[in-house]
């Protein structure tokens, strides 16, 4: 199932379509979450605050993997 798929035509979830899809516990949940509305969807970046991709918030995300990649290492060498 898609998230399209339990909105309904107002842009407000579908709560009978939810709570049939879903247990109790996972359709109240997925009912508290706010829509953002009906358009279209927008790329964001996460790392970055204003949400745009930058080359140094990547260059940062990579070097953070590779050193955790390096303690990996070195903890399985002890």
């Amino acid at each position: 199932m898609r998230v399209d798929q339990l909105i309904s035509g107002s842009g407000q979830w579908d709560e009978d379509v939810v709570r049939a899809s879903f247990c109790r516990i996972d359709a109240d949940a997925i009912l508290r979450t706010p829509i953002r509305g009906l358009g279209d969807d927008v790329w964001a970046w996460e790392l970055e605050k204003h949400g745009f991709y930058s080359v140094k918030s990547a260059y940062k995300l990579l070097d953070a993997r590779r050193q955790q990649h390096d303690n990996a290492e070195a903890v399985g060498r002890r």
